[in-house]
């Protein structure tokens, strides 16, 4: 789970930083700063390499052990029948 907020996280600041540096950002006609000129990377949007970094950043965890919550020898099948009863208790 930790894995996949670093991947989101991680991928949006990606894009935020990709996204000043291109050129929908400054230095064309359509961009939002037309009148400056500061475009580093080539292209108007930065997917081709976010896409692909947004996975690189969440495999880490992918193929990690259960969480804290579930006993050594408890198979994943059990959690996933009391999810029903933990959210009708409340607990």
């Amino acid at each position: 789970m930790r894995w996949t907020v670093y991947g989101t996280y991680g991928t949006l600041r990606l894009i935020g930083v990709l996204m000043v540096l291109s050129p929908a950002f400054s230095g064309t006609p359509v961009a939002l700063f037309p009148e400056w000129d500061f475009d580093v990377f080539p292209f108007r949007t930065p997917g081709i390499v976010t896409i692909p970094a947004g996975f690189l950043l969440g495999t880490p965890g992918r193929g990690r052990r259960p969480g804290p919550d579930t006993a050594p020898g408890e198979p994943h099948h059990h959690r996933a029948r009391q999810a029903p009863v933990r959210a009708r208790d409340g607990a």
